[in-house]
This record gives structure tokens, C-alpha cells and sequence, in this order.
């Protein structure tokens, strides 16, 4: 009896039971930290100027001039214009955004350009910018346009007065 292993080394048994016992547990209640397949970083830049001779256009604002340092809320899938004041400081122009998951795309007009843009579909959280300078003649408002292509979104932004 002295030389069998179960008798002498009954304690591993159990030592082994609950060592994987534990191992399932945690591969059970174990959860990835990312729930994206992909990531995009916010965009903070300005985009490139036209190429070939081609200005974008803006397009029609719909709905009351918003101010600034206003935060709009989604307005559901489709096409959103908005006017911004921007008033009579000159400086830089923050716009930041949340899109939460469904991905969507913020445009930036001012004077009939295109100024700051995410340039394509984007989800999360991040920012934009644009610099903005007051001139005699000039309009004092941008536009945002916000492309909401797919169901089920949802989407906030907020632009910052010129600093």
C-alpha cells in the first residue's frame, strides 16, 4: 500500500480539481476589454485643399442659427445642416463630437468651404478644428453638416467658441 500514488498523494487530486476549476471560471467570466472590430482615431485635422480646380460648395443651412458653445443632439439618420455662430473674436474653433457607436461623418463650412471634416464615417468620441478669423464682410456662422447613413444612430456635438 506504501506504493501506491492515489494513498500517498491524495491531496494533489483535489489540489488539481480546484486549480481547473478555477481556470473555467475565469475563461467563463473573462471579457474582452475592446468590442470593436476596428479602430478609428478621431480626426484633427483640416482636410487637404481641393484638387483640380474643384471648391466644394456649402450647402443650404436648415433650421434657427445655433450659438456657440451649444451642444446639438442627434437629429436620427439622414442629412443634419445647422448654423453656428461663431460672433466677432477671432481664433481657433473646437468643434468636438460624439457619435457613440453607429459611425457617421461631421462636415465644417464656413464661407463656402469646407473647413474642418472627420473625411469619413467615424464612431466614438473626438474633435475637429478650424481657425476663424473675424473680418469685416465676412460671415460670422459655420455650418455643420452631419451624415447619419445608417439606422439606429445617434449622435452629439458641441462648437466651441473661437478662443
Amino acid at each position: 500500500m506504501e506504493n501506491k500514488f492515489f494513498y500517498r498523494y491524495w491531496w494533489l487530486y483535489y489540489l488539481l480539481f480546484f486549480l481547473l476549476l478555477g481556470l473555467l471560471i475565469y475563461a467563463i467570466l473573462w471579457k474582452p476589454k475592446c468590442n470593436n472590430n476596428y479602430y478609428q482615431p478621431p480626426v484633427t485635422t483640416t482636410p487637404s485643399p481641393p484638387m483640380d480646380n474643384e471648391t466644394p460648395t456649402m450647402p443650404p443651412a436648415q433650421g434657427a442659427t445655433v450659438n456657440c458653445d451649444t451642444e446639438v443632439n442627434s437629429g436620427g439618420q439622414g442629412l443634419t445642416r445647422t448654423p453656428h455662430l461663431l460672433g466677432s473674436q477671432s481664433g481657433r474653433v473646437v468643434v468636438q463630437y460624439d457619435m457613440y457607436d453607429v459611425p457617421d461623418q461631421l462636415t465644417v463650412y464656413y464661407d463656402g468651404k469646407v473647413v474642418a471634416t472627420t473625411s469619413d464615417l467615424v464612431s466614438g468620441y473626438g474633435t475637429v478644428e478650424f481657425a476663424y478669423k473675424a473680418e469685416q464682410g465676412k460671415p460670422q456662422e459655420c455650418i455643420v453638416e452631419m451624415k447619419a447613413p445608417e439606422d439606429g444612430t445617434a449622435w452629439t456635438y458641441r462648437v466651441n467658441c473661437p478662443e
